[in-house]
């Protein structure tokens, strides 16, 4: 699938671009292992004064850091990379 964005030729949708983002893998692994630790703590989320736990109140953030660094991910071109040496 091709890039919509590509096309467009206006500076401020450049940030949208291929090749215009720059990559932040610790980040996203981070959020990712988060993510399963959240699923897999048997707390089920509620508040604790365990220090391992994790509320479930940071999920829609840690959601949108997920969906944010993908982007990013995509965007870096790294992904194409990975494609290719498939």
């Amino acid at each position: 699938m091709e890039n919509p964005a590509n096309k467009i030729d206006d500076g401020m949708w450049d940030f949208l671009k291929d090749r215009k983002q720059k990559t932040n893998v610790k980040a996203l692994k981070n959020a990712v292992y988060t993510l399963i630790g959240m699923s897999t703590q048997k707390t089920a989320g509620q508040r604790s004064d365990h220090p391992k736990h994790i509320t479930f109140e940071v999920l829609e953030l840690l959601k949108w850091q997920i969906i944010c660094e993908s982007v990013a991910l995509v965007l870096s071109g790294k992904l194409d990379e990975l494609e290719d040496e498939q």
